[in-house]
């Protein structure tokens, strides 16, 4: 019989649009690297439930007016891919997407109006780069591979490299990723007229034109030779002589000292590089775009062809390198110095908290999206001084937030949520965040905080040493390349090092004065580490429990637990075999052995014990259907103290809180039903702690003895406002009850107190 293939994809869009309230209801969809983004007609016709288990899905989030299903890099295009062809739909991508202004929103607040405009104007400018990305990383790692085999080949005594000397097949190596890096990191500025003029509605081959132009080498005199990152050169070259001080480059372009200049009767141009800048470039392409949509309205169509370009191309070039450029540049090194600061002067060798600040929030900064505008941030601070930042405090946070949700596989029950986090876990190590952050350490709030946590003590690390990436890539375990081999070589790592050496307690840090790249791998295993300690720790507090009663749906995952509790008990049984049966035999007495073992149920409080049959209306508990029942009418219903009727462990709190089961050690469960018509009350309630009328001193897998108080309740609140009654309703849950167990009940109708024995538990075991 044939095989039918099915279409998992297909099954996916269906669950996806059906959650989404039907395809009459999607006003847009498109998608991001990691995001299936829609905007609705109807927010209210989301059903979230169904959201939550749309196959492939890693979980959603919603952002303003935007829907954002996660699936992941690759999978996500293929979803979209799917969906635009089942609905005959145009492809959009984020891009495209955000070209799509927001307005002044009358109904939001002023701070809402002025977050939303503003992160929408940086995804608008992030959108330009974004495209980029995957040529950053080629041309960043590319430089970054360069580095390494220049610094495995080492020098000579003169401090010359050795490639000349080594074998041919490494120096063609070199050469080529040389060539590679600096032909890409070189030409930013074509990219960016490409992608700039394409977004803001140029034509996107005119800003391609403009951006060969303000690189092209007769030009400037910055383009003499290809160089590496790690060689501050490529950036900073403006003539026949290069600057000892790059900081300094910008006093010979202003000052015209050997600089390369255009000579005008009155005054003069210095012909800057502009190779690796792109604020010059970004202003250029604007203007040209303006000059051509100008041009396009005063054409005639009949010489259209030839005015538009010509004008546009043209006079755009005179204002880049007349005006425009020096201007930008300028701007530029402002820019630049001023980010290089924030971390140079808030970290010193020993104290980081500049970066344990930035650290810890990186991640909410993902979580707005704002941290789209890094890209070219990170691409100035590069092509500025050949070194950064943001790209270790990136990894801090990525591995930090990866190993967080790893830890929540050993708490979460929720099969399709623990897969989530076992997939988002491992992706976040490798680069991508997404998943993780929004399919589990979001949904399950402990877990973003314990990543926080950890993120922010990996940053200390990054800013106590100064550490710096050399090259753009992947913030992960996979960018160690990334990190420079050696300890010379940049500028804020020589600082570090002036500085070190004039502190009282510089002697002390040299055991910290490592190559880049030994200390973002220690400060990323500290940000997993403290992380992963952090998640668990915070998984066992009274609000962790609450959370992930949450997403277990009230029902606490043992299994963690159980794993290790069965492996001891296996231990346990095959000692008591192995070496019982032979003292056994050598004593020869084997024999059966009857032993009783008993419990007790106790009263919840001080009440009237109710007989079931005469004073218990309700038929549940009357006929004892869940099992063996009693109901206390409390002496107290203003505050009514409830404690636990067992030993044992609180292993459901329903959302409501009008129910309650406890477990003992045995597994033997008792429920406790907090009045009749009770759950309606607090129905829409997300939160224990804020129900009405109920005040929780115990959570889910607490610890409790029958010494302990549960719960406050205000009986008299609950009757006045729908329920039927305020009595106490308990059951010993018949499905809990063994065959060789007992119940007998030893209290009779009548004043009670609390603490006082009710039933017994007699547990008959004749099979030692």
């Amino acid at each position: 019989m044939k095989k039918v293939k099915i279409d998992t994809f297909k099954q996916t869009v269906e669950q996806l649009v059906e959650a989404l309230g039907g395809i009459d209801n999607i006003n847009e969809a498109f998608h991001c690297a990691t995001r299936f983004r829609v905007t609705l007609k109807d927010d209210n016709k989301v059903n979230k439930d169904k959201l939550n288990q749309v196959e492939k899905s890693k979980g959603f989030s919603k952002d303003g007016n935007q829907w954002q299903i996660i699936f992941g890099t690759g999978l996500v295009n293929k979803v979209y891919d799917k969906y635009a062809s089942m609905f005959n739909i145009k492809q959009t991508n984020l891009e495209q997407s955000n070209k799509e202004k927001v307005k002044w929103n009358k109904n939001y607040s002023i701070k809402t109006n002025i977050f939303q405009i503003s992160r929408s104007g940086v995804r608008g400018f992030a959108s330009i780069f974004i495209p980029l990305i995957p040529l950053f990383i080629v041309g960043g790692l590319s430089l970054a591979f360069n580095s390494i085999i220049e610094q495995s080949v080492g020098k000579d005594a003169e401090g010359n490299s050795n490639l000349a000397n080594s074998a041919l097949a490494i120096q063609i190596l070199s050469k080529l990723f040389t060539t590679i890096g600096g032909v890409v990191m070189g030409s930013l500025s074509v990219f960016i007229g490409y992608t700039a003029a394409k977004r803001w509605g140029g034509n996107p081959w005119f800003g391609v034109a403009i951006g060969l132009i303000l690189v092209f080498p007769s030009f400037t005199t910055a383009n003499t030779s290809v160089g590496d990152l790690n060689n501050n050169t490529i950036y900073y070259q403006f003539g026949t002589t290069a600057p000892t001080n790059p900081n300094g480059a910008v006093v010979p372009v202003l000052w015209n000292n050997g600089v390369k200049v255009w000579n005008f009767p009155i005054f003069s141009i210095p012909l800057i590089s502009y190779k690796s800048q792109f604020i010059p470039t970004l202003i250029v392409i604007a203007i040209m775009v303006q000059i051509e949509k100008g041009m396009k309205k005063i054409s005639h169509e009949s010489i259209a062809i030839i005015t538009v370009p010509l004008v546009t191309v043209i006079s755009s070039v005179i204002l880049a390198f007349v005006i425009i450029g020096p201007i930008g540049y300028l701007i530029s090194l402002v820019i630049a110095e001023a980010l290089r600061g924030i971390f140079v002067y808030t970290n010193f060798p020993g104290f980081g908290l500049g970066g344990a600040i930035l650290g810890a929030i990186y991640a909410p900064i993902v979580i707005t999206g704002l941290h789209q505008g890094f890209t070219p941030i990170e691409a100035q601070l590069l092509s500025q001084y050949g070194e950064s930042w943001i790209t270790p405090i990136a990894c801090v946070s990525n591995i930090a937030q990866g190993f967080a949700c790893l830890t929540a596989t050993l708490f979460i029950k929720d099969n399709k949520l623990k897969g989530t986090a076992y997939s988002g876990g491992i992706s976040a190590n490798l680069g991508i965040t997404e998943p993780a952050m929004f399919g589990v350490n979001l949904n399950v709030r402990h877990y973003f905080l314990a990543a926080i946590i950890g993120s922010a003590v990996g940053g200390y690390w990054v800013g106590m040493t100064q550490t710096t990436a050399n090259s753009l890539g992947s913030a992960s375990w996979l960018g160690l390349v990334q990190f420079d081999f050696t300890r010379t070589g940049t500028n804020i790592q020589n600082w570090y090092d002036t500085v070190a050496n004039q502190t009282p307690w510089g002697q002390y840090m040299n055991g910290f004065n490592l190559p880049p790249i030994a200390n973002i791998a220690i400060a990323m295993a500290f940000s997993g580490l403290v992380a992963f300690i952090a998640a668990f720790i915070l998984s066992l507090s009274k609000q962790g429990r609450l959370n992930l009663q949450e997403v277990n749906k009230g029902i606490p995952n043992y299994k963690f637990i159980e794993t290790m509790g069965l492996a001891f008990t296996k231990f346990q049984d095959m000692v008591k075999t192995t070496f019982g049966n032979l003292i056994y035999k050598e004593e020869g007495y084997k024999k059966k052995i009857e032993e009783k073992q008993t419990k007790y149920v106790y009263s919840p409080v001080d009440g009237q014990l109710l007989d079931l049959k005469t004073e218990v209306s309700d038929q549940v508990f009357s006929n004892e259907l869940l099992g063996k029942s009693f109901v206390i009418r409390p002496n107290e219903t203003q505050h009514s103290q409830l404690h636990s009727p067992i030993d044992g462990t609180i292993t459901n709190i329903f959302d409501t809180g009008h129910a309650i089961t406890i477990s003992n050690k045995d597994n033997v469960s008792v429920l406790m039903h907090i009045g009749l018509e009770t759950a309606q009350i607090n129905k829409d309630a997300s939160d224990l702690q804020n129900l009405k009328y109920f005040k929780f001193k115990k959570l889910i897998l607490s610890k409790v003895k029958i010494k302990n108080e549960i719960v406050d309740v205000q009986l008299n609140e609950l009757v006045n406002n729908g329920a039927t009654s305020k009595d106490i309703y308990c059951s010993i849950l018949n499905e809990t009850i063994k065959e060789n167990q007992i119940v007998e009940l030893i209290a009779q109708p009548g004043a009670i107190k609390q603490g006082q024995p009710i039933y017994k538990i007699t547990t008959v075991d004749s099979n030692l």
